[in-house]
C-alpha cells in the first residue's frame, strides 16, 4: 500500500490518502511504542515510507529548578540546591523532593533583628502556574501531615528508633531532633521503595518521628529554626510551568520561584 501511494505521487496523483495509526502499525511501518498522528496526509505518508517510521518520543519526567532573583544566592549540599534569601530575618529554602502533585520543602529561618516573632506553616504560601491557570498550593500543618501518612504513635516511635540506628547518635528517638537535612535524607533512604510518592511519605514520617516537621515556634533575636514542610499542588506537575513560594519571616517577606520543565528520564 505504501509503495502504491509513492507510485501515485510520482505519477502526479492529486488525491490525498489518510491512514490511521492502527493501519500503519498493521503494515509494520512504525513500532508499537512510536507516537504518530491519527491521520497522515499523502506527503507525510511518503516521508514515513521513505524514512521507515515516526521519530520515537523519549521518556520524560518533570523537573523543578530554582530561579533565584538578583538578591538571592544558591548553595549546594550533596547536590541539593538551597536558595538563600537575606535580610534581618533570612530564610534558606530547599526543595527536598517531589512526586506527581506534591512537594517537600526544608526551611531554615533566622532572627537577626531586634524583635521576636512566631513562625509556622501559616507563614508559608504559594501558587502553581500551569497551562490551566494560577492556583494556590496547600501546605500541611503538623496534624494534617501525620494524618496524611496515616501513622500511629507506635509506628512513628518504631521508625524513629530505626532512624536513630541509621544516622547515628545525634538523633534522639521520638521527640528528639535530627542533625541536618542530609541526615534526614539518609534516614528515609532505607525506608523507601524508590517510588517518588513512597519516598515523600518516608521523608515525611522521618521528619515527624524526629520532631523535625515545621510547627509553631517562637523566634527570638539571635535564634534560628528549621524543619520540613509538605505541600499539595493544585494539579499534576505535568501541567506545571512554575512554582512560586512566599515565606513571611517577621517583617521580611521572601519570594522564591522555581521553573518546571520536562527532561529526558535516565
Amino acid at each position: 500500500l505504501a509503495q502504491a501511494t509513492v507510485a501515485r505521487l510520482k505519477h502526479g496523483s492529486k488525491r490525498k490518502t489518510a491512514l490511521t495509526r492502527t493501519q500503519l502499525m498493521d503494515l509494520n511501518m512504525v513500532p508499537q511504542h512510536t507516537l504518530c498522528t491519527a491521520a497522515v496526509g499523502l506527503s507525510a505518508l511518503v516521508a514515513l515510507a521513505l524514512a521507515g517510521g515516526c521519530a520515537t518520543a523519549p521518556n520524560t519526567k518533570m523537573q523543578i529548578d530554582p530561579k533565584p532573583d538578583a538578591e538571592q544566592a544558591i548553595t549546594y549540599d550533596r547536590g541539593q540546591a538551597q536558595v538563600q534569601a537575606g535580610g534581618d530575618n533570612p530564610v534558606r529554602l530547599t526543595l527536598v523532593d517531589y512526586a506527581e502533585d506534591q512537594i517537600l520543602l526544608h526551611l531554615r529561618v533566622e532572627d537577626r533583628g531586634n524583635t521576636s516573632y512566631l513562625f509556622s506553616e501559616q507563614n508559608v504560601s504559594g501558587e502553581m502556574v500551569s497551562s490551566t491557570g494560577t492556583r494556590p498550593i496547600r501546605f500541611y500543618g503538623y496534624e494534617d501531615a501525620v494524618e496524611l501518612v496515616d501513622d500511629s504513635d507506635e509506628k512513628l516511635a518504631a521508625e524513629a528508633g530505626s532512624t536513630a540506628v541509621s544516622v547515628g547518635s545525634r538523633v534522639v528517638p521520638y521527640g528528639g531532633t535530627i542533625g541536618s537535612l542530609a541526615q534526614l535524607a539518609m534516614a528515609a533512604n532505607a525506608q523507601n521503595s524508590g517510588d517518588p510518592q513512597a519516598r515523600l511519605d518516608a521523608l515525611t514520617r522521618a521528619a515527624i518521628a524526629n520532631n523535625h516537621y515545621i510547627r509553631r515556634n517562637s523566634m527570638n533575636p539571635g535564634g534560628d529554626y528549621d524543619g520540613v514542610l509538605r505541600a499539595q499542588l493544585p494539579e499534576s506537575l505535568e501541567t506545571c510551568e512554575s512554582v512560586r513560594l512566599q515565606v513571611q519571616a517577621g517583617t521580611d517577606l521572601h519570594r522564591f520561584q522555581f521553573a518546571c520543565s520536562a527532561v529526558e528520564a535516565p
